[in-house]
């Protein structure tokens, strides 16, 4: 008997369990009067019902999506289902997505008509008889066309805000990007041979690889902003474009209308940009370029993200110029000397991986942010200007061979301290840094965050006269 009742006990058990996990293990889901999965012209919906994320209860929404999709064919062989129409509900509940791929490459179907209430559609790759899309006013993300020979033009509503997957539809002419669109994605008209002409409008802040590479037509590219260098261009976004390809054959940068320059993948040997004739650069702009050396940037606005990442350059000379992004020089692993003067902003990590680079001198930025030199293992000698207030988190991270510091500013210097395991008690402003001897400090204003930073065995702090007891108290190293 006892064996009986633990059995029933832990079949109870084991049910109340799978209950917990289900997705419909509501009550009410399992009180409803109407089918879970539902079948019209060949596609089957799915109910699903949604959770509050601190509620056990569910949220009072019921949902449907599309699941599964089998084509049917007559007597003769030929598809029932060419016209493709997603119902806006079933059960009077909405339908909100398409969660399978099972309408790729079903090259008979012509034409596809989405529930109004769907916020993104994906799975339509490879149907290459497919003309024409029917998108609802609600949507926000559309993508999974790639392949889509037949499409000639697509007409996206005013709320979408980003926009993929579009790739070889070599027969699409035309793509007018909607003012509510944020990103266009990866390799998204990558291969759309005939379009000939794109803007950007000013809601668009990242363009994302390959966007419009090998698009072999396209002569024109607009930008609205004003700012256009705020944009996240990503590497090859327009790689293997005429604009591209002419200023490459030219070993020219390709400079859009304001100065903005957008690519210079073809430059070789010394650069000098001058704010004669560029106002901003592009992010990745000059992104794997191993054939530059020398590189002058003067009187020049902004500088994108990883704009130099990975190229070739080994002498960098910035003067003037109000923003530098994130990464810009990083894995630039020829990079051997740098000198930043008249720099008002700098990004995270900007050379970081630069492992070649022996010395860097620095003036005008307030800032040195988080992992500026990380990992620039033969780095000795840094200079930091009269303007600096602000040392970053990981900023000599694994510089092995850093020797000598030179902190010019008086002002009181605040340190930013990371912890971290792998960091052997604490911070890793000055990690494995075992060869730096001095850190010259001109302040005599000192910050209490300086307490937390654990300088390197050895070193010395060369500190201004009569400040020397006062950074006794905070350090453990030796005052001169």
């Amino acid at each position: 008997m006892k064996k009986i009742i633990i059995t029933l006990l832990t079949f109870m058990l084991i049910g109340s369990s799978c209950l917990m996990i289900s997705p419909f293990s509501s009550k009410a889901y399992w009180d409803r009067d109407y089918a879970i999965n539902v079948t019209i012209d060949g596609i089957t919906y799915t109910a699903e019902s949604g959770y509050a994320e601190d509620e056990e209860v569910p949220i009072e929404k019921e949902v449907y999506y599309v699941d599964r999709f089998e084509q049917s064919y007559d007597e003769q062989g030929n598809p029932l289902y060419t016209d493709i129409v997603i119902q806006d509900e079933i059960n009077g509940f909405p339908v909100v997505g398409i969660y399978t791929d099972d309408f790729n490459n079903h090259k008979e179907i012509t034409s596809v008509k989405l529930s109004k209430n769907m916020l993104f559609v994906q799975g339509f790759s490879g149907c290459t008889g497919l003309t024409e899309i029917q998108l609802p006013e609600k949507i926000e993300q559309v993508g999974g066309f790639n392949d889509c020979i037949g499409l000639t033009e697509i007409v996206l509503p005013k709320g979408v805000k980003k926009v993929g997957g579009f790739s070889r539809c070599i027969n699409l002419k035309e793509i007018i990007l909607p003012p509510s669109v944020e990103c266009v994605g990866q390799s998204a008209f990558q291969g759309c041979t005939k379009i000939k002409k794109i803007v950007f409008p000013k809601s668009v802040n990242t363009i994302f690889h390959n966007a419009f590479e090998g698009c072999t037509s396209l002569e024109e590219i607009i930008f609205e902003s004003t700012t256009p260098e705020r944009i996240l261009i990503y590497e090859y976004a327009f790689y293997n474009t005429p604009l591209v390809n002419r200023a490459q054959a030219k070993g020219e940068a390709l400079v859009l209308e304001g100065g903005f320059l957008l690519n210079g993948s073809g430059m070789k040997g010394n650069v000098e940009l001058t704010g004669d004739n560029i106002n901003s650069v592009a992010s990745c702009a000059f992104y794997g370029n191993k054939n530059i050396r020398e590189v002058k940037i003067k009187d020049v606005s902004y500088i994108g993200q990883s704009a130099f990442e990975r190229s070739g350059i080994i002498k960098l000379i910035v003067d003037n110029t109000e923003y530098i992004g994130d990464r810009a020089f990083r894995e630039a692993k020829k990079l051997k000397k740098a000198s930043l003067k008249k720099v008002n902003k700098i990004g995270r990590y900007m050379f970081k991986n630069c492992k070649k680079m022996k010395e860097c001198k620095i003036s005008g930025i307030k800032t040195i942010s988080e992992g500026t030199f990380d990992d620039c293992v033969k780095l000795k000698k840094v200079i930091m200007g009269k303007e600096t207030k602000t040392i970053g988190a990981g900023c000599f991270y694994q510089c092995k061979s850093l020797e000598k510091l030179i902190i010019k500013s008086k002002k009181k210097i605040v340190w930013k301290t990371r912890e971290v395991k792998y960091a052997d008690k604490g911070d890793v402003i000055f990690y494995k840094c075992k060869k730096l001897k001095k850190i010259t400090l001109k302040s005599k204003k000192i910050s209490s965050t300086i307490k937390k930073v654990k300088f390197p065995k050895g070193v010395k702090l060369d500190v201004p006269n009569g400040a020397r007891a006062k950074y006794r108290k905070y350090v453990d190293c030796k005052v001169i």
